[in-house]
Order: structure tokens, then C-alpha cells, then sequence
């Protein structure tokens, strides 16, 4: 498998991060190479954005977090065999 992800040009590549439950350490930590990421990005000539996106409604919320871990479950998975 490559190290490098490739995304069409008609699509975004979202990246997500949830440190909620995390030592406060650790949230600094995401949050700094988070800020290295972007600007080496800016720097190389590269679009670089931050966005932040609420989901406002419970079901929604519990429905996309379902989707997310389901589909770690099945790369968790496939790495395990």
C-alpha cells in the first residue's frame, strides 16, 4: 500500500481528529503538527485550510460517528488477518 493518498480534483480529502477524551498534552500535540502540516503545505505552493464542522443534530452526530468507526473497524480488520 502507498504511503502517499491521491484525491480527484473534484473531491476533498477530510482528515478528522477527535481528541476530546485525550490528555490535554495530547490535543496540543494534534493541534501543533496540525499547524506544521498546514503551513508546509502553504509553503510548497499547496491549498491548505482548517475547517471546523458541527453536527447539530443527535442523530446525525451518532449516525456519521456509527460510519466512522465501522469503516476502522473493516481497515482494523484487514490489517489484523
Amino acid at each position: 500500500m502507498s504511503s502517499e493518498m491521491t484525491v480527484p480534483a473534484d473531491r476533498f480529502l477530510l482528515i478528522t481528529v477527535g481528541t476530546a477524551d485525550a490528555p490535554p498534552a495530547t490535543r496540543v500535540r494534534v493541534r501543533r503538527q496540525i499547524a506544521r502540516l498546514l503551513t508546509s503545505v502553504r509553503t510548497d505552493g499547496g491549498t491548505a485550510r482548517r475547517l471546523t464542522v458541527e453536527v447539530t443534530d443527535p442523530a446525525e452526530y451518532a449516525q456519521l460517528v456509527a460510519q466512522f468507526n465501522a469503516e476502522r473497524d473493516t481497515e482494523y480488520g484487514e490489517v489484523v488477518e
